[in-house]
């Protein structure tokens, strides 16, 4: 369950928020709050997952989301609300999520919502379950190196050099994986985590804990760069 909480919202777009966002059962609604230092004292006592703010009314509202943030015991993330874009610049320095004109439409409102319940399902899922008539088995997202399509069933390939097969073909899985599983190969999807070598001449990488190369195919071009750009950002420095 998502828990989220409204600072400085009026009634009627607190009311618009919360239909839309109450029908996805995966949202629980903690309050709003016009009071700044009641809202604080709330958001530390209850530790909501996303916090919605009008930064037109709340003073100093990036100062106040830091000091949440300073003594919050998990992490959250925010929504900016304001009347114009003269603070969208700000917020995206500030690591907002999103940035919503009010009054905002029922459209961008969901748009909003689905995109956050994106982001943190990617951050938050730890397991998939791979079913099979009355047979459900689950695995551990982290133990999956990589994903390999055998005609109409998919190996998972895992750390432990166990093979599972599902009764699925890989589309089915491509886009329910967390965002860290890219799809390099017809044939392949691959938990960019694992990758320790990328070879652009022979088309193929090099995976930790398996002793072959993975190949990957122009199709995929854009995974593969997206892959290397994550990897590049991680690392401390080059040998060249």
């Amino acid at each position: 369950m998502i828990k989220y909480v409204l600072i400085g919202i009026n009634n009627d777009e607190s009311n618009k928020i919360q239909e839309i966002f109450n029908k996805n059962y995966f949202f629980e609604f903690l309050g709003n709050y016009q009071d700044t230092n009641t809202g604080m004292e709330f958001i530390l006592k209850n530790l909501p997952h996303l916090i919605i703010i009008n930064i037109d009314k709340v003073k100093n509202a990036f100062h106040y989301i830091d000091e949440c943030k300073k003594y919050h015991l998990n992490s959250f993330n925010y929504i900016c609300y304001s009347k114009n874009k003269d603070k969208a610049y700000q917020a995206i320095k500030n690591n907002a999520i999103d940035y919503l004109i009010s009054p905002a439409n029922n459209l961008e409102i969901r748009k909003s919502m689905m995109r956050y319940k994106k982001n943190f399902d990617d951050e938050n899922s730890k397991s998939i379950c791979l079913k099979s008539n009355n047979d459900f088995q689950f695995l551990n997202i982290d133990d999956i190196i990589l994903l390999k399509a055998d005609n109409n069933t998919t190996d998972f390939i895992l750390t432990n050099n166990k093979k599972v097969t599902a009764y699925k073909c890989l589309k089915y899985f491509e886009n329910d994986l967390p965002k860290c599983f890219l799809r390099i190969h017809k044939s392949f999807i691959i938990n960019s985590k694992y990758v320790k070598r990328i070879n652009y001449g022979k088309c193929n990488f090099l995976i930790d804990q398996l002793n072959s190369n993975i190949p990957f195919s122009k199709t995929y071009n854009h995974n593969v760069n997206y892959i290397k750009n994550s990897l590049d950002q991680k690392t401390s420095f080059q040998l060249n």
